[in-house]
């Protein structure tokens, strides 16, 4: 008999996702909140750097005593595949996964995941907003995933920089119209592009800017920073 699977995802615009796909015993209720104690794999897009795999398995797993867990970090194709392909075998080793809310836009059959309405119930609790909990049904009735953890987006300024903002407008509340007009205060008034992103093949630049500069209407400038996810504009 397949395994069940249950995902637990990370959902938001600017989120990273967790998605849990913990096995459950074949006579138990999805999203019954059962826990088999046999070994899992927990494969997840994030947390997939040396330092923070080590943080999760010496941090966070020690934690978790119901079973054995092995954390595995994955890039996006290989997570993918390696879903995709057990859920064709008898039993998979997949417990739980954990991703981005756009990860899950390849998986045709969301049946593949356990229903955990049941457990979002459960942390009600928790103060989990209702817009991110219906973005977790992913277009479904089923709670396809959970809310677990959402990114903080960091912004370096350098204080020779604060001269230059544009009347009125205060750095630690700017809309992206607001910083395009400050970067365009300093390159007129130095004479230098001293406003930049990161924008390599692995930067986050789509996340801000999901539009060539039509991106949402605010953005967070002075924050604690996130576990995962920083991105860094310097002037």
């Amino acid at each position: 008999m397949k395994q069940q699977r249950t995902a637990l995802v990370l959902a938001l615009a600017f989120s990273m996702m967790a998605v849990a796909c913990g096995p459950s015993a074949s006579n138990q209720p999805a999203g019954s909140g059962q826990i088999s104690s046999d070994p899992f794999v927990f494969l997840s897009t994030q947390f997939n750097t040396v330092t923070e795999s080590e943080a999760v398995r010496k941090q966070v797993l020690p934690g978790f005593t119901a079973a054995p867990v092995d954390f595995v970090g994955s890039d996006v194709g290989p997570f993918n595949d390696r879903l995709i392909a057990e859920t064709k075998t008898a039993k998979g080793t997949i417990g739980v996964v954990g991703g981005q809310h756009g990860d899950f836009g390849g998986f045709s059959d969301l049946g593949i995941f356990e229903d955990l309405t049941p457990l979002a119930q459960r942390l009600k609790d928790r103060g989990i907003a209702q817009e991110f909990l219906d973005l977790g049904k992913l277009g479904t009735n089923r709670q396809v995933y959970i809310p677990w953890m959402q990114a903080t987006y960091i912004m370096g300024v350098n204080k020779q920089a604060l001269q230059y903002l544009p009347s009125g407008v205060k750095e630690t509340d700017l809309t992206y119209t607001q910083l395009r007009d400050w970067c365009k205060n300093i390159a007129d008034k130095t004479g230098q592009k001293r406003c930049g992103f990161p924008a390599g093949p692995k930067s986050l630049l789509h996340r801000p800017t999901p539009v060539a500069w039509s991106p949402p209407t605010r953005t967070p400038t002075r924050s604690r920073c996130g576990p995962t996810s920083r991105i860094f504009g310097s002037t």
